[in-house]
């Protein structure tokens, strides 16, 4: 392996470099936040990430439990969405949605999901009791980074 680094002349401290996952890292990184409930009430909204004003938040991982009290008989669905309100089970958009079954376990790494500003992000299920883990950062909007 080669280590390769771009050097800034004028700052010579400021560097470039590719980080663990291949992306060309100019700044500092994010450290992740991580956001767990225990999705103990079907059909009910668990919150994730707050809306923040000129920010996006970025899913980096998920972490996914099915207890032993999970039905037998039918697969669990458990849904990962934006909303327009922290209680909201009304889907705006739907970021990822999956089923599983009794005393499963689903690591969802590395992931790199969108979540607009504005938008709470939230998680529900047809079934409890689930443990959702979602680990994340908040980056300054998209569009204002270009200028």
């Amino acid at each position: 392996m080669i280590g390769v680094g771009i050097r800034d002349l004028l700052f010579p401290r400021r560097t470039a470099r590719v980080n663990r996952v291949g992306e060309l890292a100019t700044g500092r990184l994010h450290f992740d936040e991580a956001h767990v409930n225990a999705i103990a009430v079907a059909d009910t909204a668990y919150n994730y990430a707050l809306p923040v004003a000129g920010f996006n938040f970025i899913i980096t991982t998920m972490l996914a439990f099915a207890s032993k009290d999970v039905n037998d008989a039918t697969a669990t669905l458990i849904e990962i969405y934006t909303a327009t309100s922290l209680t909201s089970t009304v889907v705006d958009t739907e970021i990822l949605s999956f089923g599983m079954g009794k005393l499963t376990v689903l690591p969802l790494v590395p992931l790199n999901l969108l979540i607009p500003e504005g938008y709470w992000l939230n998680a529900k299920s047809s079934d409890a009791i689930i443990n959702l883990s979602i680990l994340g950062h908040y980056v300054k909007r998209l569009d204002e980074l270009d200028g």
